[in-house]
């Protein structure tokens, strides 16, 4: 079974010859398929219009999972010459590229971004108009190591094909406006889960959180109960021991019942002892 990159490869391959354009044509290298060179015209109606671009495509070895690399070899006052440009539909960004993307959806794409404005992206050039018609005219003359003449790969537009590509052109913008948009609904879509997810967490756990604290305090309420009150107990216990030693020392009568040791009385002590745990099992 064939590699999936290569696999798709052949696709892109069957429906650039199935469905050629005028606009652009693309292809290959022999040796290696991961690298594709295109030429494109400059859109209709615009500083590009005359002019014939060529470039590469470099796709990565997870492609269509991945975005590719593409670089202008034209001047075009547009785009940087042998650098890798920053698109929406290029490795620089990655996070909006979509799988179903081929290479017919690259070129349509690049084609639709050389009218729009540079705001200072990677590669990006934002050269008056009047050196954009210049570098168009002289487009014509540029001959790649690899394919030869530009201008033998896209031949000159006759008025008929003028009026097709500027139709064709202008469908290619609307469609990529429509995917741009698709992606980023999609990615708003996603962001606004993430976010409601989110809430619906943070709403749940101060609650959670409240109830936990809630516990706590209580349990340390009881605890500090528990141990007030255990320590009144040991006071009293100490106030009711210190009471009967001093009555220990205190001289008692001599009952008639009593006995004498040694000459001495001793007093009834059994009776103090049982008094003092009495006392202590009451309050224990």
């Amino acid at each position: 079974m064939k590699n999936p990159a290569i696999r798709r490869i052949m696709a892109d391959m069957r429906e650039l010859a199935e469905h050629p354009s005028d606009l652009y044509k693309a292809f290959p290298l022999e040796e290696d398929m991961f690298q594709w060179h295109f030429t494109i015209r400059g859109p209709p109606d615009t500083p590009f219009e005359e002019g014939i671009y060529h470039g590469k495509i470099l796709l990565p070895s997870e492609y269509p999972f991945k975005p590719p690399h593409i670089i202008m070899l034209t001047p075009n006052g547009r785009f940087q010459v042998g650098q890798k440009i920053c698109l929406s539909i290029s490795a620089y960004h990655p996070e909006t590229w979509l799988p179903a993307w081929g290479v017919r959806t690259m070129l349509e794409a690049i084609i639709s971004f050389f009218p729009s404005e540079g705001k200072g992206a990677i590669g990006a050039l934002d050269w008056p108009d009047e050196d954009r018609r210049r570098l168009a005219k002289e487009s014509h003359k540029f001959v790649c190591d690899l394919c030869g003449p530009v201008k033998d790969i896209l031949k000159p537009y006759s008025r008929s094909q003028l009026q097709k590509s500027r139709k064709e052109f202008h469908g290619m913008v609307k469609a990529t406006k429509e995917k741009e948009n698709m992606k980023l609904e999609g990615k708003q879509a996603t962001e606004k889960s993430k976010f409601e997810k989110k809430k619906k967490k943070n709403s749940s756990e101060p609650q959670s959180k409240y109830v936990m604290a809630t516990d706590q305090n209580e349990h340390a309420m009881q605890r500090e109960s528990a141990s007030s009150s255990l320590h009144k107990r040991v006071v009293e216990i100490k106030r009711v021991v210190e009471k009967a030693k001093i009555q220990e020392k205190i001289p008692k009568k001599r009952p008639s019942n009593s006995t004498d040791v040694k000459g001495g009385w001793t007093g009834d002590s059994t009776s103090t002892v049982s008094l003092l745990i009495f006392i202590l099992h009451d309050h224990l």
